[in-house]
Parts: structure tokens; sequence; C-alpha cells
């Protein structure tokens, strides 16, 4: 098993679908490419705008060689069985299509909700023609860079274009869509023409490896996650990545060596086995090494909150400083407390730098601390930091180290 591509390649549209989808996705992919045609103007919401500017995560390619590649295959698909798919995908049957989902980012304004769309660009010219004779396709005629035609002629294509690029490129192509999607490499002329006539799925019987650790890393990476990651910040996702990158490589190396042992895995071609083989594998290899790190780092979190109700807190000084002892003293209990953890956490953090650094799964833990909803202590800074913010400010700098 060689090494994977940590680039994915996003397909079939050009704009993401599934925000939730694409936060999950920053936290384990390198790097997330799609295919956007050249002069193409994006329409992207402000969670994709930040992932690509702040954080670098999100590149547009433009496809050159790989168009013609696909293009020529297709032409000896439609040569070879115009009959054929000229009944299943002709447009004289259009008023027998169901309608498409409406969505303006995927096709002209006013594209007709029973077609799906291709950006001309995508397209081999002579492919194209041929197709409209064949009276496959259509270009929109109020806007003429869209080519409309049946959904799953454009489904196979775009399948068939992202596995090309992905190979030719070392990317991974992925997709946000229930799609049964064309695995990286293996696909002919042959292949398409069973998917189109016969509907047949394109996934390969044999897996790849990139597409086996990416379902592995995902039950891990979702096992520490909230279930409502759609909520979450996107600034989070992008202090998080920026923060932990030596962890998430780590990470990915130990998930690699681990499914290395078991090669067995790429040939199920069972999606619900193999799921089930990996949610093993996470359970055996991965979560003991959680619980064994949450142990060394015992005296973090929750642990320091309760471990500092038996240390001598300096209650008086504090409350002195903060002139609240009288008016509000549960209040300025609370503020002193939080305020005294600090040190402690800092000094304890600094103690367990080396266990984390020596884990292989330090990124899953350190993404649920960061992630999911706050713990105590940071529950309690927050709420100290809320009823009094002038004067736990002014009680913070009489802590910090000089």
């Amino acid at each position: 098993m060689g090494m994977t591509s940590s680039i994915g390649l996003y397909y079939p549209y050009i704009h993401f679908r599934d925000e939730a989808w694409l936060k999950v996705s920053a936290l384990y992919w390198d790097t997330m490419t799609r295919i956007v045609p050249s002069h193409y103007r994006t329409h992207d919401s402000d969670t994709v705008r930040h992932l690509a500017e702040d954080l670098g995560f999100i590149h547009n390619i433009t496809p050159h060689e790989e168009i013609l590649t696909v293009g020529e295959k297709f032409l000896q698909v439609l040569t070879k069985h115009a009959t054929k798919i000229q009944t299943h995908y002709g447009l004289a049957s259009i008023d027998t299509w169901p309608n498409q989902a409406n969505d303006s980012t995927a096709g002209p304004r006013h594209g007709n909700p029973k077609l799906a769309y291709i950006y001309t660009s995508k397209l081999f010219y002579i492919f194209h023609d041929f197709a409209t004779d064949l009276g496959l396709v259509t270009m929109d005629r109020r806007d003429g860079e869209w080519v409309g035609m049946h959904p799953r002629l454009a489904m196979v294509y775009m399948s068939a274009l992202a596995a090309e690029i992905g190979e030719r490129r070392q990317f991974a192509p992925v997709t946000d869509q229930d799609l049964a999607h064309l695995a990286v490499g293996g696909y002919s002329v042959e292949r398409i023409a069973r998917a189109l006539l016969d509907k047949a799925k394109l996934i390969q019987k044999q897996r790849t490896a990139a597409e086996v650790e990416e379902m592995v890393a995902n039950i891990a990476i979702q096992t520490v996650l909230p279930k409502n990651i759609a909520a979450v910040p996107v600034k989070n996702i992008i202090k998080f990545r920026q923060q932990h990158m030596t962890e998430l490589a780590a990470f990915k190396d130990f998930l690699h060596t681990e499914l290395t042992k078991r090669e067995d895995l790429l040939a199920n071609p069972d999606a619900d086995a193999l799921r089930l083989h990996l949610e093993t594998l996470h359970t055996q290899r991965i979560k003991p090494l959680l619980r064994d790190l949450e142990k060394s780092l015992k005296g973090v979190g929750i642990d320091t909150v309760t471990g500092a109700m038996n240390v001598e807190v300096k209650l008086p000084a504090l409350l002195a400083a903060t002139q609240l002892h009288s008016a509000h003293p549960i209040a300025a209990a609370v503020g002193a407390i939080a305020c005294t953890l600090l040190p402690i956490v800092r000094e304890r953090r600094h103690k367990n730098e080396a266990a984390l650094k020596a884990s292989p799964v330090a990124y899953l833990l350190q993404l649920d601390q960061a992630i999911t909803p706050q713990n105590l202590a940071a529950r309690l800074l927050e709420q100290s930091r809320n009823l009094f913010p002038h004067r736990h400010r002014a009680a913070r700098r009489k802590l910090a180290p000089t």
C-alpha cells in the first residue's frame, strides 16, 4: 500500500454543497482542490472564502489534457452505442425526466430544472458537437457557457473527469454528494459504457488505499466532533488547523502504518462490511491510545479544576484586588478560582507536552478539547470574564509570569 495523497479533489460541482462536510474535510485533508474553468467567477459562502483565503485550504484548478482524454473516451462510447444511449439520454424524452434540485450555483440562472449542467470549457469540443448531433446535450439559450444534459450522463462524465485529473495530478477525488463515484484509476471506455447503459455503480471492486484511509480517518474524527459541526465557527476550524499541523501529520502516518498491515481491507467490495471492519480497527487500535493519552494528561481540563479545589487558594488577596468580596462573594470566588487556575493549567500543560508529541492520536484528543463544548475550566473562566471583564483582566495581569 503506497503513501496516499493528502490533496482532495472535490467534484462533481464547482461550489461546495455541504459546509458541514467541508469543515470536517478541513480537519483531515491538507488541501482541497476543485475544478473551476478559467474566467469562471465563483459565488462562495463566507465559510469557503475564509478556508481559502485565511487557511489556504481551498485551491481552484483548471483541467487541460484531462478534458481531451475523457472526451475521446466518451466519443468512443457514443460512436459504439449511439442508439442505446439516445434511448436512455436523448433530449426527446426530457418530459419524462424528474426535476432536479433548484440550485443557481450548479448551472445557468434560468436553466431547465430537468437537466444537469456542465460548464462548456470542461467539455472536449468534438465530443460536445457529436453529442449535440445525437440530441444528447443542449446549450443554454440565455447563457452560452452552460451545456445541459441528462443528470446521470453529467454525473458519469464529471466522475470520469475527476478520476482522470486525480490520476494525473495525484489528487484523491472526494464528494459531499450521495453518489456512486468513480475511484481513482482503473476506469476504461467499457466501464463508462456500463455505467451509462447498465446503471452500474462506478466504484471499483478493490478500493484504493486513499479511500480506505479516508474512511477510517473520518470514523476517528467523527467520534470526537460535536454533532452540530455545522454550527462551529469556521474561525475555530482555521485556528485549530494552524496550531496542530504536526499532530495531524503524525495521525495520518499512524493510520497509514496501521492500514498497511491490513491490505485485505482493500479487496472488500461490501461497503457496510468494510465500514464495520474499520470501526473495529478504530475500537481496537485508536480508542485505547486515546484512553492512554488521556491518563497521561491527567490534571488538564476537568481534573485540573477538581484538583485546584484542594490547593491553597489565596482568596483574600484576590478578593481585595477585585474589591468584590462584600458585594458579590460567590461571583468573586468564581473569578478568583478561575484566575488561580491559569498558572496551574499552564504549568501542567508544559509538563505534558512530551506525552502529546509522543502519541499518534494526540490530534484527536486536542480536536475533542478544542472543537467540542467547553470543559469546566473554560466555563469558569468565561463566566468570570462575563461577570467582571475589567477586574478580571487586572487580576490576570497580576498573575501573569514576568
